[in-house]
């Protein structure tokens, strides 16, 4: 304010400052002590005018002066410094002297310095958060503008205006020049914050080409990744394995750290459906499997095309595939032929996660090919690297290509899991590559070629007996699958299998009977004409054959019964239709000696309807009646009930005592007419 102290009486040695504030009063017609808010005014004087037309060395001299924190301290104690300059300014610009406050600096910034209104920006509400981010470029955009709290000032725009669409796209260019020299801890905490301030106001067209950092870094350098470009299609860069979709976190070990975001981004913004947009913008992945349009040439499910001729499909196709599979050295399949604990990880990954998520991709389908016929092929082009490269690790950075044997290798000794060979999925996949799971069980649970061809045989045989019946085969998988948790269910189907066995035979030596029976009747020149079956029950030596026995015009039905030496059993039926038939029925009993029926041993009765009728009465109510029954012998027979099932049991001295051989046969039967 020295260029209007002309105006003002001069002031002298006697009278000093204070004159000088007497003087000030006078002009502007108020009384001193409405002046008195200043405390050092000489001191004052030089604070608001500590840049203007002084060398660099003496602004240095009094730098700390042009702050507003030390202009504070001239002011009396009860006087805010911010309400003093807005009313400092009010009294320049009613005075005309505007130009004062544009040229002085005079006017403070946002961090707390006094500049000048011509250097000054004002301020129309950036983000607090985009003004730290600022700090970390090394941009201290408060130093460009003006305090929001100088009120007298709104109408002046000084340097202009600043927004958040201003700082942002600044902020933007400084953060690409930055990753491309310095990105260090500090370059990485600037760009999260961005990144995070860019999302969150949905500013997508600002992410084209933003520098990002990878979970991959050396030291304090991050290593930077640009998300894509709007012209780019094939760049592949993962978003941050927090944000994988799916359970496919747990696999991101083999997914190169070096093109994934690190996960301090998705920690600014943990909200997955966010990610998942941005995946649809295209910025990045948030799946590892991708579908797109191919001219398939690659034909799995056939047989090797040896031909000369070129084949590829006519028409694209839709397939999908596996990013980073096979891309140079941060490939999977580059990593993976090199490490068991990560080829077990990639199993796990290609049998619990990717069947599952491309499933469709493992159903054949056929396509024209330019060959001019048709072949089939498998969407999931992933396939393909893992039929034709050399994966499966063998050992001393060795690896092989996927077979029976080297994948049986691997479970036996790189910790594979062999509960997935159960898996629908991974026996698609397998048949897919071209492994027989069969032939994959084989090598991993068969130590040898002399066991392996053994388990054939009997597997043949299986196949043989069940003629391919796909039930009888899984009933014998569960039965397996059940000795395993119960190691004494084997003598429970043993003790089944035996009486299985016993009545089996019982059959065919009861056949065998009947026909014997039946060929010695024709030849003593009967009729005989079968009329039912043998007895189903299980009961030893027991079989039934009732034949219908014709003579002079008259019928005999003849039971014919194997015997053993303690006797042979009758059913409820057979009884009744002996006591019903009376001496038109009679029992024929053959001897078994050795297991072999005697020819001359057979026997007749003619008798048994006499014998059971007392045991056929109320047959039927002492069946319901009692569980376990053994009545009184008479006659040579008695009622045997077991379990609820009646027989009546015939004592072998009823046909020795009472029986006539086949001999008499006709003779009795003549007699009887």
């Amino acid at each position: 304010m020295s260029d209007y102290h002309e105006i003002l009486p001069r002031r002298s040695e006697s009278f000093g400052w204070s004159n000088t504030v007497a003087s000030w009063a006078n002009v502007m017609g108020c009384e001193v002590t409405d002046l008195e808010e200043v405390v050092d005014s000489s001191k004052l004087a030089l604070q608001v005018e500590v840049k203007s037309g002084m060398t660099q060395n003496e602004q240095g001299e009094i730098a700390e002066w042009g702050e507003i924190a030390k202009l504070q301290q001239f002011l009396r104690e009860e006087i805010a410094v911010i309400d003093w300059l807005n009313r400092f300014f009010g009294f320049l610009m009613k005075r005309g002297f505007c130009d004062v406050i544009h040229d002085r600096w005079i006017v403070s910034d946002q961090s707390g310095c006094l500049d000048k209104l011509s250097n000054l920006h004002r301020d129309m509400d950036v983000s607090e958060e985009l003004k730290e981010i600022t700090s970390l470029l090394d941009w201290e955009i408060r130093q460009e503008l003006r305090d929001t709290h100088i009120t007298a000032l709104e109408e002046y725009p000084g340097a202009g205006d600043r927004s958040d669409d201003y700082v942002v796209e600044e902020l933007v260019k400084r953060i690409k020049d930055r990753s491309d020299r310095n990105p260090n801890a500090q370059f990485a905490n600037a760009c999260v914050r961005l990144f995070s301030w860019i999302v969150t106001h949905e500013r997508w067209p600002l992410l084209y080409g933003f520098p990002v950092f990878a979970q991959e870094y050396d030291g304090d350098n991050r290593r930077v990744i640009r998300l894509k470009l709007e012209t780019e299609e094939d760049k592949d860069v993962l978003a941050p394995v927090s944000a994988w979709v799916d359970n496919l976190e747990r696999f991101s070990n083999l997914f190169p750290d070096r093109h994934t975001l690190a996960n301090e981004f998705f920690d600014s913004i943990p909200n997955l459906t966010v990610w998942e947009r941005l995946a649809e913008f295209g910025f990045f992945r948030t799946s590892v499997v991708i579908s797109k349009e191919y001219l398939v040439n690659t034909f799995l499910s056939d047989e090797h095309l040896f031909d000369n001729v070129n084949h590829e499909v006519s028409e694209h196709v839709t397939v999908t595939s596996v990013v980073f599979m096979t891309k140079d050295d941060v490939g999977i399949m580059a990593r993976v032929r090199q490490s068991k604990p990560l080829s077990a990880l990639f199993w796990e990954f290609i049998t619990k996660w990717l069947v599952r998520h491309d499933s469709s991709g493992l159903e054949c389908r056929e396509a024209f090919c330019i060959c001019g016929k048709s072949h089939r092929y498998y969407p999931a082009q992933w396939l393909v690297p893992l039929q034709n490269n050399q994966w499966v690790p063998r050992g001393e950075r060795r690896a092989e290509r996927a077979t029976a044997q080297s994948i049986a290798n691997m479970f036996r000794t790189g910790g594979w899991d062999r509960g997935t060979l159960s898996d629908i999925g991974t026996f698609r996949f397998l048949e897919a590559v071209g492994v027989s799971r069969f032939d994959l069980m084989r090598q991993l649970f068969l130590p040898n070629d002399e066991i392996r061809t053994e388990v054939d045989l009997v597997f043949m045989e299986m196949l043989d007996v069940t003629g391919g019946n796909v039930s009888c085969l899984s009933e014998a998988r569960q039965y397996l699958t059940y000795l395993q948790e119960d190691p004494g269910l084997s003598e429970v189907v043993a003790e089944r299998l035996d009486r299985v066995r016993r009545v089996r035979e019982n059959q065919q030596l009861g056949d065998h009977v009947e026909d014997l029976v039946k060929e010695n009747l024709e030849c003593r020149g009967f009729t005989v004409r079968r009329t039912g079956i043998g007895s189903d029950f299980e009961i030893e030596y027991d079989s039934v054959a009732r034949l219908k026995l014709e003579m002079s015009g008259r019928t005999w039905l003849v039971e014919v019964k194997a015997a053993s030496s303690q006797g042979v059993r009758m059913t409820a039926t057979q009884a009744n239709t002996a006591k019903t038939e009376g001496d038109r029925f009679l029992l024929c009993v053959v001897p078994i000696s050795n297991g072999a029926p005697v020819p001359n041993g057979i026997v007749f009765v003619a008798d048994m309807g006499s014998r059971v009728e007392g045991l056929c009465d109320n047959l039927d109510g002492l069946q319901a009646l009692r569980e376990n029954v053994t009545a009184e012998e008479t006659q040579g027979v008695r009622l045997e009930v077991d379990a609820g099932v009646a027989r009546i049991h015939v004592a072998a001295s009823v046909w020795r005592d009472c029986g006539f051989s086949l001999a008499d046969l006709a003779n009795r039967l003549s007699d009887n007419t």
